[in-house]
C-alpha cells in the first residue's frame, strides 16, 4: 500500500495545487475539499480554514466499511486518525 500511496499522493497533491491556482485566478471566494487524507497525513495546516462535520460512530463505521479500497486493519485505525471536538 505504501508503494501505491507514494505514487498517488504526489499526483493528488499536484492536482489540488492546480485546482486551487485555477480558482485563485478566477477570484473564487471559497473552495471546499472533502479530503480525510489531509488529516490522515497531517496536512490540515496547509489550508486557511478547516471545517469539521460530526456524525455518529455508527454512521462513520458504515462509511468506512463502504470504502472498498480500505482493508480491515486500516478501517480499525481510521477512528484514531480523526479529529474529535467533543
Amino acid at each position: 500500500m505504501a508503494d501505491l500511496e507514494a505514487i498517488v499522493h504526489p499526483l493528488v497533491s499536484e492536482d489540488r495545487t492546480q485546482f486551487l491556482a485555477l480558482h485563485a485566478s478566477r477570484h473564487t471566494p471559497l473552495v471546499c475539499f472533502d479530503i480525510p487524507l489531509l488529516f490522515e497525513k497531517n496536512l490540515q495546516q496547509v489550508r486557511y480554514c478547516v471545517s469539521i462535520a460530526k456524525t455518529r460512530a455508527h454512521t462513520q463505521a458504515q462509511f468506512v466499511s463502504q470504502m472498498s479500497h480500505t482493508c480491515t486493519k486500516k478501517c480499525q485505525k481510521i477512528p484514531s486518525l480523526l479529529v474529535c471536538s467533543y
